[in-house]
């Protein structure tokens, strides 16, 4: 009798199938949610088949910083909009935990050091055949007459900029590097600024390396940049006419990532809501209502823990389209209940009544 009574205590074969379905379930999500992450690059949605999406797709890979900000100021007159700009980059060199680097002028402006790394950085990286007539013209022997040529455009060229020039770099490597003349780069026109500088550009570098991938950091420090700006207006008040904008990849990847998350649950927050309100009118039924949100909420879970099995990336359109087909799902799951209305308590007839519709339209789907 004991030994029967403790046989019919022990689990039975269906009841640990179910555990085993449970538990298999349960590591997909975990083990799939931990890999997946949001891919929010905008080009990756368009068809990688066109040469521009090709030639951008490169550009940003290969030339842009992932963690370069750049802060475009602008207002009704140059002077303001210059003391502005000198007045918040001073502010910003003083939060080291914010930006590493703060570049609002052209290197060597304010610090020759970095001028000459520049001029190396471009000599190095010049052609071959101009760099090696470049080091035949420094030998010995022949840098006196490449002074003396610099001495004889300083004594009949009347440009400032040469003489100025001239007298601080007469072996003219500064034209070496930047053209035949090199003042109009390094001593005339425009500065980080448009032509009336009306407009000014300040570029700063994120206090640590971050990567595209890294969205919800990219969202943090671009958020932190804004707060110090709002500060900074209400503690130095240049005026409403004084606009400070902020573009660069940062802020382009934090806009759609953030946009990508308020969409994702907005949506499945608005969805749930309607589904529980139109169900309640309809049934009135606490029980199945609850048992529905919670199967999609369940279908949910395993749907993004496959797409990190199998996908791993998800951007906005393939997003989209799950949170299509999670509106399907709740159309099938109010069949379901509407049909054991019917035949209640008969799982084979509910089955066999909507199973074929059920199968037909997902797989159309």
């Amino acid at each position: 009798m004991g030994n029967s009574e403790m046989k019919s205590n022990r689990p039975g074969p269906r009841a640990f199938a179910w555990g085993l379905v449970w538990v298999l379930m349960l590591g997909v999500i975990v083990v799939g949610g931990s890999r997946i992450h949001f891919d929010v690059n905008p080009l990756r949605i368009l068809p990688q088949s066109v040469p521009e999406v090709r030639g951008l797709t490169a550009y940003i890979e290969h030339f842009s910083r992932p963690d370069e900000l750049i802060l475009a100021i602008d207002g009704p007159d140059a002077p303001g909009v210059e003391a502005a700009t000198a007045q918040l980059a001073a502010a910003l060199r003083q939060r080291p935990e914010l930006a590493s680097q703060v570049i609002d002028q052209p290197p060597g402006e304010d610090d020759p050091q970095a001028m000459a790394d520049l001029i190396s950085h471009v000599l190095i990286h010049q052609d071959p055949a101009a760099l090696n007539s470049l080091a035949q013209s420094l030998e010995p022997g022949q840098s006196k007459q490449r002074i003396q040529d610099t001495i004889e455009r300083m004594t009949f060229d009347p440009s400032p900029a040469v003489a100025l020039l001239g007298a601080y770099d007469p072996l003219r490597l500064v034209e070496a590097a930047f053209g035949t003349s090199g003042t109009s780069t390094t001593l005339e026109g425009p500065k980080f600024s448009s032509a009336d500088g009306k407009l000014r550009l300040v570029y700063l570098w994120a206090a640590e390396p971050l990567a595209r991938e890294d969205y919800v950091k990219l969202i943090a420090w671009t958020s932190a940049i804004r707060e110090f700006i709002a500060t900074w207006r209400k503690e130095t008040n240049p005026g409403p006419e004084l606009r400070i904008r902020l573009t660069g990849e940062p802020a382009i990847m934090s806009e759609v990532s953030g946009g990508m998350q308020r969409d994702l649950s907005g949506s499945g927050f608005s969805t749930g809501l309607l589904i529980a309100l139109i169900f309640w009118a309809i049934y009135r039924r606490i029980v199945p209502l609850l048992a529905l949100l919670a199967m999609l909420v369940l279908g949910g879970l395993l749907t993004f823990g496959l797409s990190g099995l199998l996908v791993h990336d998800l951007n906005a359109m393939n997003a989209g389209f799950g949170a299509i087909l999670f509106g399907l799902t709740v159309d099938y799951g109010i069949l379901i209940y509407q049909q054991n209305q019917h035949t209640p308590g008969d799982p084979r007839r509910i089955r066999s009544a909507v199973g074929p519709g059920i199968f037909g339209a997902s797989t159309t789907t």
